[in-house]
């Protein structure tokens, strides 16, 4: 009788999760200009009316990309989508953040919108192709849970971030972040070209845990890339101590909480194969 055989899960979440970084600066993206709004009008001299349909051309490719991403999905396979989706969202908001007039904002802001909104079913495509059956309501679950957070830190943390660096360095490092998941999505394509299948993985190679030890390497790198861009932005040392102590307590119950969530995906034991 067959068995259904997988991946460590270890390894199976931490791929998932690369789909699920640019799901989170999708909603990021999505909510960012909200809280940049009296920046944005000053900038491009913008009435309400404009403000708000730049903020809306995420949503006009958004919406229009919906029906070419399941079929994307389907014939070049999640990981090829969301490096391109992830790169193009780098471009689109470095666009975005370097942009002298309205028109290139909204031009890149449609970069955005076209590209993030591969993430979900990227997602949910990798969730059903590396995770057990078991666990694919838990990956729907922990998507969702990963798009709130984006959005989260662009509330609070995002216009603290604004008032002490300006909005177009924050969207440069925003820019650098998306660009850095896109080649960790790229890069964990290579190391695992050789398998075609997920479940076609020995689960005894001796390879996978090294790359999953790796994959948590580049993110906390990443992560420690982007405040020390911030802390180079900050105009005196005064204004970066400020603004931190300010981020410290929200940074502190979401670090705990994603640690607490990602020790549990971790260690909790393997379901027996279905039968």
């Amino acid at each position: 009788m067959n068995q259904e055989r997988h991946p460590p899960l270890r390894l199976s979440w931490a791929i998932w999760g690369l789909g699920a970084a640019l799901y989170l600066i999708g909603f990021y993206q999505r909510v960012a200009p909200g809280v940049m709004t009296a920046e944005l009008m000053s900038e491009f001299a913008l009435s309400a009316a404009a403000l708000g349909n730049l903020s809306a051309f995420y949503f006009y490719s958004y919406v229009a990309m919906q029906v070419p991403t399941g079929v994307l999905a389907d014939h070049w396979g999640p990981r090829r989508l969301l490096t391109l989706g992830a790169a193009v969202a780098s471009v689109g908001t470095l666009v975005f953040a370097m942009a002298p007039d309205a028109a290139w904002a909204g031009f890149g802001r449609l970069l955005i919108g076209g590209s993030v909104a591969v993430a979900f079913v990227g997602m949910l495509k990798l969730a059903g192709h590396w995770l057990p059956t078991g666990q694919y309501a838990l990956a729907s679950g922990m998507a969702l849970f990963c798009g709130i957070i984006g959005a989260v830190f662009a509330g609070v943390p995002l216009r603290i971030l604004v008032d002490g660096y300006g909005w177009r360095p924050v969207m440069l490092v925003s820019a650098m972040l998306t660009c850095g998941i896109a080649v960790a999505i790229w890069l964990l394509a290579a190391l695992l070209h050789g398998p075609a299948l997920a479940r076609d993985f020995d689960v005894t190679t001796p390879a996978l845990p090294e790359v999953a030890a790796t994959l948590v390497k580049t993110v906390a790198t990443l992560t420690g890339l982007g405040l020390l861009c911030l802390l180079a932005l900050a105009g005196t040392r005064r204004r970066a101590v400020l603004a931190f102590r300010r981020l410290s307590t929200i940074d502190t119950f979401v670090c705990v909480g994603a640690l607490a969530v990602g020790t549990h995906l971790t260690l909790a034991p393997r379901p027996p194969p279905s039968r």
